[in-house]
């Protein structure tokens, strides 16, 4: 699936008139700025700026959104500041610009992706346009955390990814991407301890060796000498009066941190309201997972292999857990997963049969498809120049694809729910796994992918979904 924002390999130049009216603004702002003193000025000329290498570097539709995003919250920040240093005139002058510019990337944001047949686009409303915003000042991090990373040799790993593709139609991979998992052993070693989580309660945390091995050899040494990767992480919440069904929730992209999934999750509620116990799983490459200071690291900027090798081990260790949890009493178990998670989640619903129910939270999708938002403009064509494409990547990366697989949980126990202006994870991938999950219970929300409008809705759509699935099981 390719994705419909990562533009060809240079863009197309927006028209003239449309990169003129920032560079001008950006000089109209400087100027102001200047009588009104040296703070003021200080606060103008970065903005100015990059107003003007916005007007100047500007493509079409791909991409443009999300910068005339970050310039209109990076005008809106200077007013404030500009307002803050006295210069009322400028001030003014600068959150209004900062306002229009705003509006402009997130509708420009909002037509790139249509909603799925039969469903509008939400109207546009401050807390909407806060909602988009915020998805792609997330996009905008993300991608300016790869530019400051070593460029990649594109040609070595492009020439990896080939192999790995071979590799999968050689054992009939990609037809049956189910054969390349192999059953864990019973996980039979475990340290438990008690933590206290400030909001969340008292939660036990559960750690055992993943002892997982990548299949494919190009990155197997790497990814196997991350030493902190190679224990797994769970915490736990369990009724103390004796084991209830137990969802294990998978968190997202650049997550893992206990004490924040904890609260996404929002744990007490499941635990005290639906009477569940919860497990808190932390993703390969995640939180205390992680090899350096950034969660997630390698997990999708790094090596395509790697990518494969993370999601692997993450069905090998959520086997282990799960066999665990059934030995420990649990009576039946459940997977959600968001974002990332989902995807996850998506993977692990169709491998495990001993599932009662699973839910998807704007689930990723099209993985090749994320992943290109992660690069910037220029790497994103150096790549596909080397014979870095969604064909290839496709193929290399065919058996974690959910859309390659069928869930092995029953119909009525699939919940799949999106954001109609999730700029993250575009709608209609959300309905592709809808569509290919058989067209199970589903729930769209008027929100984004990190804000949820209309989340007591979603609260009440996922709670009745898990008392008809896991609940059902007390």
């Amino acid at each position: 699936m390719s994705d419909p924002r990562a533009g060809g390999a240079g863009g197309s130049r927006a028209p003239l008139r449309e990169r003129l009216w920032p560079l001008a603004a950006g000089v109209a702002l400087a100027l102001a700025a200047l009588p009104a003193g040296c703070v003021a000025a200080f606060a103008a000329a970065p903005l100015a700026c990059a107003l003007a290498l916005l007007a100047v570097g500007a493509e079409a539709a791909p991409d443009a959104p999300r910068r005339w995003v970050g310039a209109g919250l990076a005008t809106a920040l200077a007013g404030a500041l500009l307002l803050a240093a006295g210069s009322g005139l400028a001030a003014l002058l600068t959150l209004a610009l900062g306002g229009v510019v705003l509006e402009r990337g997130v509708r420009a944001s909002l037509r790139l992706d249509p909603p799925p047949p039969g469903l509008a686009t939400p109207a546009l409303s401050p807390s909407l346009a806060l909602a988009v915003a915020t998805d792609e000042v997330f996009g905008l991090a993300w991608e300016t955390a790869r530019r400051a990373q070593p460029r990649p040799d594109f040609a070595r790993v492009a020439a990896d990814v080939r192999a790995a593709a071979d590799r999968n139609r050689e054992h009939g991979w990609i037809e049956h991407p189910e054969l390349s998992y192999y059953a864990p052993p019973p996980l039979e070693k475990a340290r438990l301890t008690r933590v206290a989580l400030r909001g969340s309660g008292s939660a036990e945390h559960l750690r055992f060796a993943s002892e997982f091995e990548p299949l494919d050899p190009e990155v197997r040494d790497d990814f196997v000498s991350r030493h902190a990767n190679r224990t797994a992480h769970v915490h736990l919440w369990r009724h103390l009066a004796g084991p209830r069904p137990t969802l294990i929730c998978l968190h997202g992209h650049r997550q893992g941190h206990v004490a924040f999934d904890a609260r996404a999750w929002d744990v007490r509620w499941l635990y005290d309201v639906l009477g569940l116990d919860v497990a808190l799983f932390a993703l390969p490459l995640h939180g205390p997972r992680a090899s350096g200071w950034r969660s997630g690291a390698g997990f999708l900027d790094g090596h395509p292999s790697e990518t494969s090798a993370a999601l692997a081990q993450a069905v090998w260790d959520l086997r282990r857990l799960g066999g665990w949890l059934q030995a420990q009493g649990s009576p039946a178990l459940g997977v959600a997963g968001f974002g990332l998670g989902g995807y996850t989640a998506a993977l692990f619903a169709s491998l495990e049969a001993n599932l009662a129910s699973a839910t998807l939270l704007a689930p990723v999708v099209g993985l090749e498809a994320f992943a290109w938002r992660l690069l910037p403009p220029a790497r994103r064509a150096e790549a596909r120049a080397a014979g870095l494409t969604d064909h290839w990547l496709s193929a290399a990366w065919a058996r974690h694809d959910p859309l390659r697989l069928r869930p092995c949980v029953s119909h009525e126990a699939r919940l799949v729910v999106g954001g109609l202006a999730d700029r993250i994870v575009p709608p209609l991938q959300v309905q592709a796994l809808w569509e290919h999950w058989g067209r199970p219970a589903h729930h769209w929300f008027p929100g984004s992918h990190f804000i949820w409008l209309g989340r007591r809705a979603v609260r009440e759509r996922i709670s009745a979904h898990l008392r008809e699935t896991l609940h059902a099981q007390i």
